[in-house]
């Protein structure tokens, strides 16, 4: 079977776009930005490894693996790139922490409060906790908060694209999808195991050397090389089927709430994707709403409001596989939908009771009337949860 690794430089400028906006009420002031991918192309899809630069200093090492069921497929800039810049700078409007990250990150300030820019121990200890702690689709670690850190003193916070790079290692082949993401996994173990860049989770850290670009290239090239050539040689001696078991990850790209729900619509038709992309973008230009996700997966329109919770919910979308349609929870009355071309298709058992379903050609001939419908969820939804 075929096996080639193909590998490319991107600055971080040509693939990906910022652009301001306010913060969220409770959450750090100067997350005021949003990433945004610049490109849209087969090139950025498939499974393979990645690093993000600053400057000449490696500072990531991760893995993409394409979609389930083509690992030649996604979309890494924005699966990946985007958050990974959006956490790096620390300035992404929706930056989200686990409670264990924001704990260390809290205990670090306590302790460490001199070695860090006062406009970041000024915003974490201004912030509101029930604000930071959301699923927000951009969750960052305790790790990444260290490096971002070091880049303000750098930068004195400003989000300069220029200072960024990726290399992108992906793999091309005629092997079964299975077997491409799990050559994958093996050859970022291997990696990550000679080599602890300051912004990955590692549990054991020590010291390494970090590679340069053009030295990470042929690295890259011989993990990914090296997998393919071992499961080849423990499948021929053994006679059975090559091993696909996955090594669990600790990075939120690829264990968090949003990772589910955005896995399923990435396989979702376009115009499925692309509404979703634009309740994203839309919302990113409400000052006091935020886009969250659940297990579910869903995805959830909140208004942040004051008090112990932090935010209502306003409104929830969940993609039906079965129905390849959308499913919108809301309290909005048969009125308030007929306005925007809706309707109260169900009402369920749960607090946003009224259920609306959103095929995808509703969603194609509909698609600002329904944004326009969640907005109205949003400034009309009252104190309960």
């Amino acid at each position: 079977m075929s096996f080639d690794v193909r590998i490319s430089e991107y600055p971080a400028s040509d693939v990906v776009r910022v652009a301001a906006r306010n913060s969220l009420d409770g959450s750090l002031i100067f997350a005021d930005q949003v990433f945004r991918p610049a490109v849209r192309h087969p090139d950025f899809g498939g499974a393979g490894l990645y690093a993000v630069f600053c400057g000449a200093e490696l500072i990531y090492i991760g893995k993409y693996l394409g979609l389930q069921n083509d690992f030649s497929g996604g979309n890494i800039i924005d699966q990946r790139w985007t958050k990974h810049l959006g956490t790096f700078t620390m300035r992404t409007r929706n930056l989200g922490f686990s409670k264990r990250a924001l704990a260390e990150i809290t205990a670090h300030l306590a302790g460490c409060a001199h070695e860090i820019p006062t406009a970041i121990e000024t915003g974490f200890r201004d912030a509101r906790s029930e604000v930071l702690l959301q699923k927000t689709g951009c969750m960052t670690t305790f790790q990444r908060f260290l490096v971002a850190s070091r880049i303000w003193q750098q930068t004195n916070g400003d989000v300069t694209l220029d200072d960024f790079k990726f290399v992108y290692a992906k793999i091309d082949s005629d092997l079964p999808v299975g077997v491409v993401r799990a050559i994958v996994t093996k050859a970022e173990d291997a990696a990550l195991d000679i080599i602890h860049p300051d912004g990955n989770t590692i549990a054991k850290r020590r010291d390494t050397m970090l590679p340069r670009v053009t030295e990470l290239i042929d690295l890259f090239k011989g993990f990914l090389t090296d997998a393919n050539l071992s499961f080849k040689a423990w499948a021929d001696t053994r006679g059975e089927k090559l091993e696909t078991t996955m090594t669990p990850s600790t990075e939120p790209e690829e264990t968090g709430a949003a990772c589910k729900f955005l896995e399923q619509i990435v396989v979702a038709p376009e115009a499925a994707q692309r509404f979703i992309e634009n309740v994203i973008e839309r919302f990113d230009t409400v000052d006091d709403s935020t886009i969250n996700y659940t297990d579910t997966p869903d995805l959830r329109v909140r208004r942040i409001v004051p008090g112990a919770l932090g935010f209502i919910n306003a409104a929830t979308l969940s993609w039906q596989v079965r129905h390849q349609r959308l499913l919108l929870r809301s309290l909005l009355s048969q009125s308030d939908l007929a306005e925007c071309g809706l309707r109260i298709d169900r009402v369920g058992g749960l607090v946003l009771a009224h259920e609306s379903f959103l095929p995808v050609p509703l969603l194609e001939s509909h698609g600002d009337q329904i944004i326009k419908a969640l907005l109205k969820a949003r400034a009309t939804r009252e104190s309960r949860n």
